[in-house]
């Protein structure tokens, strides 16, 4: 329905161009980035034992977003990190200070911005195109079988009934034996669990199981 409507909008883009956050149909919703990732900042002040990670879709250059990052103050807590080094621990990412971990999924940001890490040479994902519970794979998609992280991605792409499905692939029924048969076939602990609506279902109950923790 968003596609159908955008196709009805004509005329040329107006205003100014700066760097936003949307997805797929962002002629007609969109949020500036800057005031957002300055309210990540303020948040981060307010929890100082949470770590964050950003995987962003890159449609803007490095230095673009890198200015976003300065901009927002967030600098002092972005990690660098090499790929084939050994990650920190969560714990010592808190103790550092180095709490904001960046996944650029196109480009990183080189030697200019090593904070802006190449996403697919640090981590590897599973399918995110599964029509039904059956075809969410464990199989490796991107990432290399050296990318050190591992993000098991788990929605089902069928937008007539996307809250009924995450209701259904987010129950601990359906997504912590997945975690488990993943975490077996590939030899890793899921870093990251991605769904659709982290509040239905039993995303928190299951990431506590694989932690071992609540």
């Amino acid at each position: 329905s968003a596609r159908r409507l955008r196709n009805t909008v004509s005329g040329n883009p107006i205003g100014p161009v700066e760097p936003y956050l949307c997805h797929a149909v962002c002629d007609i919703g969109a949020t500036k980035w800057e005031p957002a990732m300055a309210g990540v900042r303020t948040w981060l002040q307010n929890h100082p034992r949470e770590v964050v990670t950003f995987f962003i879709e890159d449609n803007v250059s490095a230095a673009d977003t890198a200015k976003v990052f300065e901009a927002a103050g967030l600098l002092p807590y972005v990690a660098t990190h090499e790929p084939g080094r050994p990650w920190p621990t969560l714990g010592q990412m808190i103790e550092t200070g180095k709490r904001v971990v960046v996944l650029m999924q196109r480009d990183g940001g080189g030697a200019t911005y090593p904070w802006l890490l190449q996403g697919w040479d640090q981590a590897q994902d599973t399918n995110y195109d599964a029509k039904t519970p059956e075809q969410l794979s464990c199989a490796r998609n991107r990432g290399t079988d050296k990318s050190q992280l591992l993000l098991i991605n788990n929605w089902l792409n069928n937008f007539d009934r996307i809250v009924t499905g995450a209701d259904q692939v987010n129950a601990y029924d359906s997504l912590y034996p997945r975690m488990l048969r993943c975490q077996k076939e590939r030899g890793m602990i899921p870093n990251f669990v991605a769904v659709n609506y982290y509040n239905r279902g039993d995303l928190f109950r299951v990431v506590n199981a694989l932690n071992r923790v609540g």
